[in-house]
């Protein structure tokens, strides 16, 4: 029985094998074309806002699905808000903000994994640009005038769960330039940037190797003290984000940690029937603590015939 629990953490946390990545190409061109064929077309000035322009943003998804990054609905996206951020009196605060819902993400030709789509936004100074993907419910008291530290206290409960449940991994990215950038209306823009996305959920594969035979085989895993609850926003300096395969990581964690379930009852995952037998669970993150109440997994095998438990 091998466990792969991918990226390793250093000793002060547990369970948190890794958050995956994402690369993101994100590219804002301010387009005002009169040819046919163009996506975009020029927005007239708002009243009182200032001079607007739809702006394009060009979101790179590249396929982390490998043989040990199963999860089917890892790279799935139901929709990506988008928050610009600008300095009002020394204080970061949202300024524009978009809901995209996933069926606007249009792909572009002649690429599989490039996804396209469009915002209007005012024109200005910004400091920086966040996107944050299936999570709209929980950043609905995020508005225009939210601070960044208000968006830095966002949790999101209950995401936790076994593969392939449908339920969208939440995932954070932004683009944050020294100084800042600016968007001038009527000037064709392009702000070419990776940003880097990272899921917000740590990862445990339990696999049964095909060389251990048909004599044993895992039945159930049981992740006992999870806790239910983390943070969406990520600190991007803590993460090795230059590499496909990140190294050292630091948790973001809540400043509270709420059970997964209540009543201290573990979470539990069951094996499926394919080769190699794999148990594939997704946890929030949480620190390492002594005691009764330390996070531990407890993995249940049939090995020729008996019940073993590990």
């Amino acid at each position: 029985m091998q466990i792969i629990k991918q990226y390793i953490m250093p000793s002060s946390s547990i369970i948190i094998p890794f958050r995956n990545l994402l690369s993101v190409l994100l590219l804002l061109p301010l387009v005002l074309s009169c040819r046919q064929d163009e996506l975009i077309l020029p927005v007239p000035p708002v009243s009182g806002k200032g001079e607007t322009a739809e702006v394009t943003l060009s979101v790179r998804i590249p396929d982390f699905r490998a043989a040990n990054t199963r999860g089917v609905d890892e790279k799935g996206i139901t929709e990506i808000t988008v928050l610009m951020f600008a300095d009002e009196g020394g204080t970061e605060k949202v300024k524009v903000k978009y809901d995209i819902p996933g069926s606007s993400l249009h792909t572009l030709s002649g690429s599989s994994d490039t996804k396209y789509f469009s915002v209007p936004v005012i024109a200005g100074r910004y400091k920086r640009i966040a996107l944050i993907a299936n999570a709209q419910t929980e950043l609905a008291n995020i508005t225009a005038g939210s601070t960044y530290d208000a968006l830095k206290q966002v949790e999101v409960v209950g995401r936790f769960g076994q593969e392939g449940t449908g339920t969208y991994i939440p995932m954070y990215g932004e683009h944050a330039p020294v100084g800042g950038f600016e968007l001038k209306a009527g000037v064709s823009q392009t702000i070419a940037q990776e940003i880097p996305l990272i899921r917000m959920l740590a990862k445990v594969d339990i696999i049964n190797p095909t060389t251990s035979g048909a004599t044993t085989a895992a039945g159930k895993v049981y992740f006992v003290n999870s806790v239910g609850n983390g943070r969406v926003w990520v600190d991007l300096a803590t993460y090795n984000t230059t590499a496909s395969q990140s190294g050292y990581m630091t948790p973001t964690l809540p400043a509270t940690s709420q059970p997964a379930v209540s009543g201290g009852h573990p979470l539990e995952g069951t094996a499926n029937t394919a080769s190699p037998n794999v148990i594939t669970y997704y946890l929030n993150e949480q620190s390492a603590i002594s005691g009764g109440s330390r996070p531990c997994i407890v993995i249940n095998l049939a090995y020729q015939g008996r019940e073993c438990y590990y």
